[in-house]
């Protein structure tokens, strides 16, 4: 109905009575066609898990593709610490020492990467296309806030780390901004800045480099997309895996240029 709202405005209006009549038939449709787009989903869904049933990836039971109790395996981060040093950090920042050269104010992790459960996960939904994983992986993201909820708010605005259109071609879909999507659809709060932010130059990947060649690997690879802003709420960056957070730091850097002065991140796994 909206997009027919705006296209009568944009031409002359018919007489009264038969612009109600379109404007009735145009909701009547529209509501029609939602409703067979949701019946749609919901039997081929049934359909697929009859003919495919969903089997949790590690112990195999017919719950998800990776069930609760699976992901209760998981072990969390137990107090907010610095990233780098580990030093305790209530607001879980990195601590002064750490912070020097830094843009990016703190690295928020779920779990350590050591976990064999979310790591298997993960390299599933990055490398196996297993898109499906998302849903509950983002799960550990929204347990993460309602842990610590005093460090996010409702004005808090979320970007996923971009990806090359090379590799978001070549991937077919970008891993963070799926994690994102179900978190804040869990919330139904919150925006997604998924536009903001794009990368501009193809890199290696960074599991392959040192610690020195990550930072000049992705040393201005990033620059904000968005339109000029004068005031910015507080940002989380959202990422699957941050080993030495090089990648976010240049994420950060991008948008402390556009203005940017409260930039963090949040992640599944430490490396």
């Amino acid at each position: 109905m909206e997009v027919g709202v705006r296209f009568f405005k944009g031409i002359a209006m018919p007489p009264a009575p038969y612009h109600f009549i379109v404007r009735a038939k145009s909701r009547t449709y529209l509501i029609m066609g939602r409703i067979l787009h949701r019946l749609w989903k919901k039997l081929s869904t049934v359909v697929l898990n009859f003919l495919f049933p969903v089997e949790c990836m590690r112990c195999g039971s017919e719950e998800d593709w990776l069930c609760k109790k699976c992901l209760g395996e998981v072990p969390r981060e137990t107090r907010l610490a610095c990233f780098t040093c580990r030093k305790q950090a209530t607001d879980g920042k990195f601590c002064d020492d750490c912070r020097k050269g830094k843009t990016l104010l703190g690295i928020h992790a779920v779990a350590p990467y050591a976990s064999e459960v979310l790591r298997d996960a993960i390299a599933a939904l990055k490398y196996r296309n297993i898109t499906v994983l998302a849903k509950p992986l983002a799960i550990l993201f929204e347990q993460f806030m309602e842990q610590w909820p005093f460090l996010f708010s409702d004005t808090t605005l979320f970007i996923p780390v971009p990806l090359h259109p090379k590799k978001m071609s070549d991937r077919g879909y970008n891993q963070s901004h799926l994690l994102l999507a179900h978190l804040l659809e869990a919330r139904g709060k919150n925006v997604c800045g998924c536009w903001l932010l794009s990368r501009t130059r193809h890199t290696k990947q960074q599991v392959d480099c040192t610690r020195e060649e990550r930072l000049q690997n992705v040393r201005n690879a990033f620059r904000y997309a968005g339109p000029s802003q004068t005031s910015w709420p507080s940002v989380v960056l959202c990422d699957d895996v941050a080993t030495t957070g090089s990648t976010l730091e240049a994420c950060a850097h991008a948008l402390h240029a556009a203005g940017a002065r409260d930039v963090r991140a949040l992640v599944l796994a430490r490396g």
